[in-house]
């Protein structure tokens, strides 16, 4: 049996933490030895999931970035990052417009994007997660509202509260750093509206549906709202 656990401080007992943070109380003298077990990245998955980006990128109109400034292909988004709306977090992303086509009624845009970010989970742990998605957005030139619809790989960090093991020769030790690290594409589907202000250029609703690959043998969905301004 491989788990992480906490000692309680207000009695002789352990409370053992599996994979999904169901507490298990054994009593001091019958514990056995326990270690952190990590999952390792599932590549394979890595894999095909590239090649379903990479489709993404048959963006059959010409590119028309060069009406662009170097300043206006590089932005920067910040947001509220919620886990089912009520789970606070904050998220930060890089956007590198890399091409576009504008006609009369919207400017399509391919977008490369880098996020990062982190969630916590109240009397539970915190999260970070980092992953890199290609973006379309469709820009209607009438109002400025866009619809946004994004995929892409990713990493994300679960991080334990004080954990310790109990060693082969029955020593108790600290775990520095516990948790668990999983594969995690995400999935993104979004709306918003241009601004005519200089800082907050516009404004957006994401929802995110992230998967967490090798989650005890499943793959396990993540839903959350993301809600936040271009700067």
């Amino acid at each position: 049996m491989n788990v992480g656990f906490f000692m309680d401080q207000n009695n002789s007992n352990t409370i053992v933490m599996n994979k999904n943070l169901r507490p298990v109380t054994l009593a001091k003298n019958n514990i056995k030895n326990h270690t952190v077990y990590q999952f390792p990245i599932t590549l394979k998955f890595l894999l095909i999931l590239i090649l379903s980006v990479c489709s993404q990128i048959a963006f059959s109109q010409v590119a028309d970035t060069n009406s662009l400034t170097n300043r206006q292909k590089y932005y920067f988004e910040v947001s509220y990052y919620g886990y089912n709306l009520i789970k606070p977090g904050l998220k930060a992303n890089f956007n590198f417009i890399f091409k576009q086509k504008p006609n009369e009624k919207k400017t399509n845009l391919l977008i490369a994007n880098a996020h990062l970010g982190f969630s916590w989970y109240p009397h539970s742990h915190f999260a970070i997660f980092n992953y890199y998605q290609i973006a379309y957005r469709g820009i209607k030139s009438k109002n400025g509202k866009f619809f946004t619809i994004a995929l892409g790989p990713g990493v994300y960090r679960s991080i334990y509260p004080k954990t310790y093991k109990v060693t082969d020769d029955g020593n108790v030790e600290k775990i520095y750093f516990p948790g668990s690290t999983y594969f995690s594409p995400a999935l993104t589907f979004g709306s918003g509206k241009e601004l005519n202000n200089k800082i907050l250029k516009a404004r957006f609703i994401d929802v995110v549906l992230m998967f967490l690959f090798d989650y005890n043998t499943n793959i396990v969905p993540l839903l959350s709202i993301e809600i936040g301004f271009k700067i």
